[in-house]
């Protein structure tokens, strides 16, 4: 984490630094921070689908279902494989 938040400071568009900072905070289940940092992906680079899947994670563990059910959707329609994977992994459960 240290070292995305290093990447930020050093150049603040850093797309990349953001989304992957991200992912980590949601993988530690923070978040509230994973949001913050998934926006300014999208912020960047708004045609990022795996921001969107991974914001829609977070905002969903954070009982904000409207907004994760919104940002699955929009995962989707700019990268259809969001669809087949969710279809997948509803049917592995």
């Amino acid at each position: 984490m240290t070292d995305f938040t290093k990447a930020i400071e050093l150049n603040p568009n850093l797309e990349e630094a953001y989304s992957s900072r991200g992912a980590a905070r949601y993988l530690l289940k923070e978040y509230k921070g994973a949001v913050v940092d998934l926006n300014k992906t999208i912020e960047l680079k708004p045609a990022n689908a795996n921001a969107y899947q991974g914001r829609g994670g977070a905002r969903a563990s954070l009982e904000d279902y409207a907004g994760g059910i919104a940002d699955y959707a929009k995962a989707i329609e700019l990268s259809p494989k969001w669809a087949e994977l969710s279809i997948t992994a509803d049917l592995s459960n």
